[in-house]
């Protein structure tokens, strides 16, 4: 598979150690991925020599955990990456998926947890790690709120409120705060004193709003050809910065094209787009 890199630079007057970070997002991994494959990943990644690895949802879809040797070659991708740098994740909705078909969803945390507990990534689920002079927050949205993206965010709203009550204590220590999310649309919605408690956030999930690489020049700035049922949405990909967040940068995913989509859609389409692998450096004063 071909990977470009996305380089970002962000700059807080917050007192901060310079960070070097990569994300991936939506990788939809499944039993026909290779080891050969997941290696050259492991390579495009090391190459950057990041002190974080963010890995912002979707991995693979809970049904593909079943089957042995696919769990084996993603344990040795996730724990490679966990020895080149300090790799935290969050969950996607494809997480917790059991029929891609009919969009059956498992919800029992503790058994998606027995998988990822066996390597060295660490999950953060709803809550809040200190790491040297930051905090890194991880929020997982509930598989179903999805479908209720930007037309009623009551719930997340409940949701984020929720987390930040739970991790208040924390928060006052004033450190550089970065949430990892894996979809950032309801959060554009979300009042300005509710996301003024973190300095950036980082997503996936809307896989660069299908747009080819090589046409990104003919959009607007963080425009999509299609995203969630709709054309030419705003506010899809890149780095985002609008009047009531912080910093959103979102990164546009290892796989474009999922598994509900046919074989013969994705092979079409395959040549159109590569995967992202995003670069970003906070300075801090």
């Amino acid at each position: 598979m071909e990977y470009i890199y996305k380089q970002y630079e962000v700059e807080t007057q917050k007192k901060l150690n310079e960070k070097k970070i990569v994300t991936i997002s939506d990788l939809h991994l499944n039993e026909n991925i290779t080891k050969y494959e997941l290696d050259d990943l492991i390579i495009k990644i090391n190459d950057l020599l990041p002190e974080y690895i963010f890995i912002l949802g979707d991995v693979t879809s809970y049904n593909h955990l079943q089957n042995k040797n696919f769990q084996k070659n993603l344990l040795y991708f996730l724990k490679v990456l966990a020895s080149l740098a300090k790799t935290y994740m969050v969950f996607g909705n494809h997480d917790y998926l059991i029929d891609s078909k009919n969009k059956l969803f498992f919800t029992n945390l503790n058994n998606l947890l027995e998988f990822y507990d066996k390597t060295n990534v660490k999950i953060i689920h709803d809550y809040v790690i200190e790491d040297d002079d930051m905090n890194i927050v991880g929020f997982d949205k509930l598989p179903i709120y999805y479908d209720l993206e930007m037309k009623d965010i009551s719930k997340l709203k409940e949701q984020v409120l929720y987390l930040l009550t739970k991790i208040k204590n924390i928060l006052e220590n004033q450190k550089y705060t970065i949430l990892l999310t894996h979809s950032h649309l309801d959060f554009l919605k979300l009042e300005k004193d509710i996301l003024q408690a973190f300095d950036l956030i980082l997503a996936g999930h809307t896989h660069n709003g299908l747009v080819p690489n090589n046409l990104e020049r003919f959009f607007r700035k963080n425009q999509g050809f299609v995203a969630h049922k709709k054309f030419f949405p705003d506010n899809i990909r890149g780095m985002i910065e609008v009047n009531n967040t912080p910093p959103i940068i979102v990164n546009g995913g290892i796989t474009k094209i999922g598994e509900s989509h046919s074989q013969v859609i994705k092979t079409l389409t395959k040549p159109l787009f590569k995967g992202e692998i995003d670069y970003i450096k906070i300075k801090g004063c």
